[in-house]
């Protein structure tokens, strides 16, 4: 937190929180302690993007965790930089992990592949095509970094990541 805030000024980091609130109608606010959205930066020619969820909330030590619906969590991605080849998402929303029974998991076992060690999707992926200062939300689900590469020179894909968990008291607590 204290290298954003020297780098970007605590401006920046309350006025996405402002332009998030001013859009959706929602409160949202940081916790002291707990990190700030941040940023991901890859190069054109990165190919190696995991499927993943994000799972991150897993790994934060809370302050109130009773006081959180984990059930009810977001991710957020504003599009800084765009290469020539484009950038964006592969989802899986049907891979949502907050609803997966047993046997829904073990149907999406059976009708994947595991390849390098992940399991990866066999059905076709949703895609969401980036435009540069768009900001694009999603829940829980199976997704990964559009795996565009093979660009000369190397441009660079850069987006602003941001995660959120609701607070029960009625608003969004805003991390990365």
């Amino acid at each position: 937190n204290s290298l954003l805030l020297q780098q970007f000024c605590r401006r920046f980091i309350d006025e996405f929180r402002g332009r998030l609130q001013q859009a959706s109608g929602e409160e949202f606010r940081y916790l002291e302690g707990i990190s700030y959205p941040g940023f991901h930066i890859f190069p054109s020619n990165f190919s190696r993007h995991a499927f993943h969820f994000d799972l991150n909330y897993e790994y934060v030590t809370w302050p109130e965790p009773l006081m959180l619906d984990f059930s009810k969590q977001g991710s957020l991605t504003v599009a800084l930089e765009i290469p020539s080849v484009g950038a964006g998402l592969f989802s899986w929303p049907d891979w949502d992990r907050s609803v997966l029974s047993p046997e829904k998991a073990q149907f999406y076992f059976k009708n994947s592949s595991l390849v390098d060690g992940e399991l990866r999707p066999t059905n076709p992926p949703e895609e969401t095509h980036y435009q540069k200062g768009h900001m694009y939300s999603f829940g829980p689900i199976m997704h990964r970094v559009w795996p565009r590469n093979q660009v000369t020179p190397v441009e660079l894909r850069i987006t602003l990541q941001a995660h959120s968990i609701w607070h029960r008291d009625g608003y969004w607590i805003l991390y990365w």
